[in-house]
């Protein structure tokens, strides 16, 4: 049985997206979801469809090029939050529709089940020789992932705990770094199972890609803190923001309650080659040196609003 599709190039007809399931998960529990499932368009084919998630406000979110869209529940708060999918065809086109994700109380890493990796390999959208690599273990981990490229200069990817089943960390490339590399990446749960998974990736796809957009092209917003977790006396702050932002946004940090203790105006941010960089040092608004715990900071003044969680563990 052969199934044939005709699309009219001189049609345009916006994208679909059909009801979007409820999610529910438990404390640190994965999903993946394929959106190619509710999402068609009359005159279009799917790879040429642009993708994009927003309003995460929880855990780890991942939607990769062929339209998965990987799902990780904190392990440290539960509660209700809503995903925004939208989809845009090539004339402009767009639609958009809401995602429920739940999560509940529950710790599904320690189940005696055999260790499993998840690697994500994000390009950072301003500087091409900087790579997010998150990895995401069924299992909780007794140490930090090894992960390691196979590049020349032998270098390691220092991994951060985001949660017990989120590590996360940036891969520095040497300046002519090209070709595919494969990024080894190893782990031992607290059960004392064993995993190595590896991983491929174009690096002139991303870099051309990432060139493209730091001369001129679209900027993607983003927000990164370092270190994550901080068991120091201050972080270093980067906001990539697009140009009519640059001077009027913020970013603010909240407690896991939802009450503001501190923010850090666009005056504070220096431009650099990676965004705008500012230093926070930990401190509320009266002055006082804010409690060890978790806390969410948002980027505002965008035009959407973008979170990322901190751990200040002293």
């Amino acid at each position: 049985k052969v199934k044939v599709r005709v699309y009219d190039p001189n049609a345009a007809s916006p994208p679909k997206i059909s009801q979007l399931p409820e999610v529910n998960l438990k404390q640190g529990e994965s999903m993946e979801i394929d959106l190619r499932k509710y999402i068609s368009d009359e005159d279009t084919p799917f790879d040429s469809l642009k993708l994009s998630v927003k309003g995460n406000n929880r855990g780890y979110v991942n939607l990769d090029e062929a339209g998965t869209l990987t799902l990780t529940a904190p392990d440290d708060s539960n509660g209700w939050d809503s995903l925004t999918i939208e989809v845009t065809d090539p004339d402009g086109n767009n639609a958009s529709a809401q995602m429920k994700v739940s999560v509940t109380e529950g710790n599904p890493g320690n189940t005696g089940q055999p260790l499993s990796l998840k690697v994500f390999v994000t390009p950072n959208p301003v500087n091409p020789n900087l790579l997010r690599i998150t990895v995401i273990p069924s299992n909780n981990l007794i140490s930090s992932p090894s992960v390691e490229p196979d590049l020349e200069d032998g270098i390691k990817v220092k991994m951060e705990r985001i949660s017990d089943r989120i590590w996360s960390g940036v891969l520095i490339l040497p300046q002519k770094a090209s070709g595919r590399v494969k990024i080894s990446v190893s782990a031992k749960d607290v059960n004392g199972n064993i995993k190595t998974d590896e991983v491929e990736i174009d690096l002139d796809k991303l870099i051309s890609v990432r060139n493209d957009n730091s001369s001129g092209g679209k900027i993607v917003p983003s927000l990164d803190v370092f270190p994550n977790p901080v068991s120091g006396d201050s972080v270093k702050i980067i906001a990539v923001v697009p140009g009519f932002a640059a001077y009027r946004f913020s970013v603010k940090v909240f407690t896991l309650s939802g009450k503001l203790i501190a923010s850090l105006e666009s005056e504070r941010f220096n431009t650099t080659e990676n965004g705008h960089e500012a230093v926070w040092d930990l401190r509320d608004r009266s002055g006082e040196k804010v409690a060890n715990g978790v806390y969410i900071l948002t980027l505002d003044g965008i035009g959407k609003v973008i979170s990322r969680k901190l751990a200040v563990r002293r």
